[in-house]
């Protein structure tokens, strides 16, 4: 007998989009139409199905990419790896948008953990980045601070915290005033608090409202500032805020 008789066509062609999502990216409809060799009418009428479903969203005009949900379907939790994988696209797309390196970290007991980065354009403090960094002292790690409660940020800073350089923020009552403004605007910034001559700034990225990992760019202060700090920010939080929807289930 022969086993295609059996299968249901739409699903079939489904998963056939599926696919192409996972090992593409996002895709516009003509390209998943040529890449399938499906009708257009088709393709599109999947594309809505699944994005009614959740699996697939739509990002820009006729953009799509899968979203987080299908993970849903594994039984293996949120791991480093499928992280990297849905945020490198954007961070790709950022370092090339702006020339400015971008990281992705996860809070590692009281560190960040620096798990992937993409390259912008070199400076010599390139090399004294570590991939473990303190919360305190970085932009990335003060989005983890932000996220704690009084009782947790007040015990996290009674341990002795180095002061890197003047900028460095070391005390509970400085950072509970920061603190207010990271969550008003979503974003953190290390002005030369981890090292002199280095401006970093992050936003979180989160999981049906959990804070997973946070994503920062870094670079010298003096091309950081020369470029605009604001326009930076906003090209980060446009980042920040597609992963989101794709990490939402």
């Amino acid at each position: 007998m022969n086993k295609e008789n059996d299968l249901i066509k739409s699903v079939d062609n489904a998963f056939t989009l599926l696919d192409l999502l996972s090992e593409q990216g996002a895709l516009g409809i003509s390209e998943v139409t040529r890449l399938s060799g499906l009708a257009k009418t088709t393709v599109f009428r999947i594309l809505k199905t699944l994005e009614y479903r959740g699996i697939v969203i739509q990002i820009e005009d006729d953009i799509y990419t899968l979203s987080y949900k299908i993970l849903k379907y594994h039984p293996k939790p949120l791991n480093e790896q499928q992280l990297i994988k849905i945020a490198k696209p954007y961070m790709q797309n950022f370092s090339q948008k702006t020339g400015e390196t971008i990281n992705l970290s996860i809070l590692y007991r009281d560190e960040i953990y620096i798990i992937h980065s993409e390259s912008g354009e070199s400076y010599m403090l390139q090399s004294s980045l570590a991939p473990v960094t303190d919360l305190y002292c970085s932009s990335m790690g003060k989005i983890f601070l932000s996220e704690m409660s009084p009782t947790e940020l007040e015990k996290y800073y009674q341990k002795r915290l180095v002061k890197r350089t003047i900028n460095t923020i070391i005390d509970y009552s400085n950072f509970c005033e920061e603190q207010k403004k990271i969550k008003e605007k979503q974003v953190a910034f290390d002005h030369e608090e981890y090292e002199y001559g280095l401006t970093c700034m992050a936003t979180g990225l989160y999981q049906n409202g959990e804070l997973v990992a946070a994503l920062g760019c870094s670079g010298p202060t003096t091309r950081l500032g020369f470029k605009g700090l604001s326009q930076l920010e906003d090209e980060l939080k446009k980042s920040g805020e597609i992963i989101n929807q794709l990490l939402e289930v």
